[in-house]
């Protein structure tokens, strides 16, 4: 084969820097993907990226023609869905008023969640009531030192809270602003200014990679190398102007619309180790619910453009592979230095946690929640602490006490009842289940029919004492030590909000910019605040 024998003996030869087109790919696409959320971030990318081969690929599925899948196999997705904008389902819902129920809700709430995730813990309002009064525990039924199977039943209680602190269980309370909401100049699109900024250290480091690449390439051309001249002012064209193509695009978020006259759209969101109490207006509420972010480009909605800079990036992998070898040594180690300073800088932006900009973006445009989150240490607490705090004003509260507590054993039914009968008839959840509460004749109409219709027809002292007496002994003893920690529950609700300090979560603006200090970092706990931190306050 003397033709092919000619081009090999040639000095034509392969080096390393093929990789670039590779190498840290992930973290250029994830740098890339937060062009919507940050202030100017469009103008940033005119640097020597790595990874464009890795780059092309993820956007090259964005449009839909028979061209573009041939060039970029795959099926078509949407940039909402690609830039992970609305991704991640939210927890389940129950309307406390209107009967609402959602096995799970949109992006919005997902989003809410994970912010109260993150806020700081403070011991329930019942045990703080407790330490100040010091009253002593009596039994509900009986003043005698409990049996041995009574004292074990006991230990078992103990073993079982041991095992739900590890759970965890918090309640938080977040309420929004009940004033008539107003929406935004330019609803649906979100302006730019909503956007958040880049603090100062950040940019400065930016615009230093800028000059790195562009001082890189010039420095090569100086040398005679104009194999590497090109290949890195191409490289950063490429990446700019996929930036500045792609931040053309509309975030958008479309809040729902209430009907006229609808009931109020309070309730809570929960899993099995949280539950969230949800008040506001019901536009915000149904918004928080049912809304979501999507990313459109209504000058080119077949996303040619972005195609255009798939094949653009993808050409830049090629011509790297081929060309930067024919270059010379110096050109070939300012062509790599320049791609690692714009390594750094892709994970410096990639750093930033979209998340949490999403919902510093969310308060901005609804009003920022004030908030509240406490321990509960038992989930039946949790639960009860929750029927009580939306009373009154709950005209059949089990549907949404099934709802958190789906137990259908004979006790925990007869907790439930009594849990129902102190939300219906205002009292304390044990004097359901005492003669001498009712033999007082405090409410002896209460006593001899049902409140508030048929509503309130099961929730009657007299059929609850019944059911009470109908349990066996085990069961009796459970049922008393959980009704005597829901009336402190209950008696810890009057006054709640006057006994807390209620957080007004916010969001950092020209003062406290993402990417500084790392704390826009994935996975911690950087949501910033208004005010401080929630603390229980003295009695």
């Amino acid at each position: 084969m003397p033709i092919l024998e000619n081009h090999i003996r040639g000095s034509f030869n392969l080096d390393s820097s093929g990789i670039a087109g590779f190498f840290g790919g992930e973290e250029a696409f994830s740098a890339m993907s937060s062009v919507h959320l940050v202030r100017a971030r469009r103008w940033l990318g005119w640097y020597n990226s790595p990874g464009s081969y890795f780059v092309a690929k993820k956007y090259g599925t964005l449009p839909n023609s028979l061209f573009w899948d041939s060039v970029f196999p795959g099926p078509s997705v949407d940039p909402t869905e690609l830039l992970e904008l609305d991704y991640k389902p939210g927890l389940r819902f129950t309307g406390a008023y209107n009967g609402t129920q959602f096995s799970s809700s949109g992006h919005l709430s997902y989003l809410l969640s994970r912010y109260c995730d993150a806020q700081q813990r403070k011991p329930p309002p019942w045990e703080s009531r407790a330490r100040s009064s010091g009253d002593k525990k009596v039994d509900v039924r009986t003043t005698a030192s409990p049996a041995p199977a009574a004292r074990n039943h006991t230990n078992r209680l103990t073993a079982a809270d041991q095992h739900t602190r590890v759970r965890n269980i918090t309640v938080t309370i977040v309420k929004f602003d009940e004033r008539e909401f107003t929406k935004w100049e330019g609803y649906p699109k979100i302006p730019e200014r909503f956007f958040t900024p880049i603090a100062k250290p950040g940019t400065l480091f930016i615009v230093l990679t800028i000059l790195f690449s562009l001082a890189s390439s010039v420095l090569s051309a100086l040398y005679g190398d104009w194999f590497s001249f090109s290949m890195i002012l191409f490289g950063a064209l490429s990446n700019g102007i996929t930036s500045c193509v792609l931040g053309t695009g509309e975030l958008i978020l479309e809040l729902s619309q209430p009907s006229p006259g609808a009931t109020r759209g309070d309730g809570i969101l929960f899993d099995r180790e949280n539950i969230i109490i949800l008040q506001g207006s019901e536009y915000v509420i149904d918004s928080i619910l049912q809304a979501r972010f999507r990313l459109c480009y209504p000058s080119d909605p077949a996303h040619r453009r972005i195609g255009l800079c798939s094949l653009s990036l993808l050409a830049q992998f090629l011509l790297q592979l081929f060309l930067i070898p024919q270059g010379t040594l110096t050109g070939q180690v300012l062509f790599i230095a320049s791609l690692a300073m714009s390594w750094m800088c892709n994970s410096y932006l990639a750093s930033f946690n979209r998340e949490k900009m999403q919902t510093d973006l969310l308060f901005k445009l609804v009003g920022s929640p004030r908030v509240h989150k406490f321990d509960a240490v038992k989930w039946s607490f949790a639960v009860a602490f929750t029927m009580f705090y939306f009373n009154p004003g709950l005209k059949a509260p089990e549907g949404m006490l099934d709802e958190l507590m789906p137990n259908g054993t004979p006790a925990w039914n007869v907790w439930k009842r009594s849990i129902c009968a102190a939300v219906l008839h205002g009292r304390k959840p044990s004097d359901f289940i005492r003669h001498d509460a009712w033999a007082a004749g405090a409410l002896e109409k209460e006593a001899e029919a049902p409140l508030r219709g048929d509503v309130g027809e099961r929730y009657t002292p007299a059929k609850l004492t019944k059911a009470y007496e109908e349990l066996d002994a085990q069961d009796q003893r459970f049922l008393r030590d959980f009704l005597e920690k829901a009336d402190d529950v209950f008696n810890s609700v009057p006054g709640f909000e006057s006994k807390v300090e209620f957080v007004q979560a916010g969001y950092q603006d020209e003062d406290g910019p993402v990417g500084r200090g790392g704390g826009g970092g994935r996975g911690k706990r950087s949501f910033s605040l208004l005010a401080e931190k929630a603390t229980i306050l003295p009695q």
